[in-house]
């Protein structure tokens, strides 16, 4: 096989590698951190305070991360936000008080923000552009399995041995992250994107240096997708509970199995198709995930619904990931990828406070079934674009 024109060429595979550690290291903490704040004696509303400040740095930093991978060495950046990270998760450990825990949870945002933005542009430019819908698929495959098993056997750790054996785990993770970093060959940077920031003078050129012009509108999609995904993250063990259905961490299971089969399969075929001929189908088993979640009476209820999960989200997130990497256009994979993450942090923030909003004042059933809105409207704006287009196209 041709290396250079093969998927599995040294970068991609040594960034892969590299993104299945981080992701494991983020995963195994998603569920034992907030246990660990409760465990100290602070209120939910602390640990809901700790997680919410990763999430606010690491949009921040993601803003400014697209940019500066476009026009710095990448590997010295992935290198340092790992060390980052690695520092942040053994600080929790050492914690005890609530300013110790924020100040560490906002240096892990930070570090996440850029390693993420940065593993995708590494593996993006690593990529022969006529394989890299199906690469981006197979790049995700590490987060996929890792959001599967990784929150579980955190738990198990903590119970079977403590919660400092976990932060020891998940920095170790990361440290190894940055070791195998340095096996990256890095690319001479051509500057054939966008401005840098320090060229800017206006608001708008601002605006326009730190985010991928060309990737704002199938960011945008992203953005209203994760909306709807977030209610589902955050409340259906809720909402299971509330109608006496036991073994969700089933739906949790499958909906990963579904996701490491899909992801890869739709990003091949995102190399081969038009995007609208995988977009309908997709956005259209996304949407009845929520009709058959408002439907559900049982766990084989909501096992259907995770399959459609699987399939659908499974299928529109690499594609309009390549989208963004392909419309922002050469030189500009940093800023591409910074904005599609920026619109998936921003969604999730939206939606999980939507969606409690809607649960406390409707109830859970209805929250879900207003939470086919965003669903829609994002349909609406991919069509009103594609006949758009194509109007210009027939002139």
């Amino acid at each position: 096989m041709n290396k250079r024109n093969s998927i599995w060429n040294k970068n991609f595979t040594t960034i892969f590698i590299i993104n299945n550690l981080v992701a494991l290291s983020f995963h195994i903490l998603t569920p034992t951190l907030p246990k660990y704040t409760l465990s100290l004696g602070f209120s939910s509303d602390i640990a809901g305070l700790v997680v919410t400040m990763f999430t606010i740095t690491s949009i921040v930093i993601r803003v400014f991360a697209g940019n500066i991978l476009d026009h710095r060495k990448k590997r010295g950046i992935l290198i340092v936000s790992l060390i980052l990270i690695s520092v942040a998760i053994f600080g929790y450990s050492k914690s005890n008080t609530v300013s110790a825990l924020i100040c560490f949870r906002l240096l892990h945002g930070i570090g996440w923000g850029l390693t993420t933005t940065a593993n995708s542009t590494i593996a993006a430019e690593s990529l022969p552009e006529d394989k890299l819908g199906r690469g981006i698929g197979i790049f995700g495959i590490g987060s996929s399995l890792a959001s599967a098993i990784a929150p579980n056997l955190g738990l198990r750790i903590v119970d079977t041995f403590s919660f400092t054996t976990v932060f020891q785990i998940s920095s170790g993770l990361a440290i190894l992250g940055s070791l195998i970093s340095i096996l990256l060959v890095e690319k001479e940077i051509e500057n054939k994107g966008e401005r840098p920031l320090s060229n800017v003078r206006s608001l708008k050129d601002i605006s326009f240096s730190l985010f991928a012009k060309g990737a704002l509108f199938p960011a945008t999609l992203m953005a209203l997708i994760n909306i709807s995904y977030s209610s589902i993250n955050t409340f259906i063990a809720v909402y299971a509970d509330n109608k006496n259905i036991y073994g969700i961490g089933y739906y949790f299971t499958l909906a990963a199995v579904f996701m490491l089969i899909t992801r890869p399969l739709f990003g091949r075929l995102s190399d081969q198709m038009k995007k609208e001929v995988i977009f309908y189908p997709c956005a259209i088993l996304f949407a009845l995930v929520f009709v058959v979640i408002y439907f559900a009476n049982s766990l084989s209820w909501l096992l259907i619904a995770a399959a459609f999960f699987g399939i659908g989200y499974g299928g529109l997130q690499p594609t309009i990931q390549v989208w963004c990497v392909k419309a922002a256009g050469e030189g500009n994979v940093g800023k591409a990828n910074s904005t599609y993450y920026t619109a998936v942090d921003i969604g999730q923030g939206i939606g999980s406070t939507l969606a409690g909003i809607l649960a406390l004042n409707f109830g859970y059933d209805c929250m879900y079934l207003y939470m086919l809105i965003p669903v829609i409207i994002m349909v609406a704006l991919f069509t009103f674009s594609h006949v758009q287009k194509n109007s210009k196209i027939c002139i």
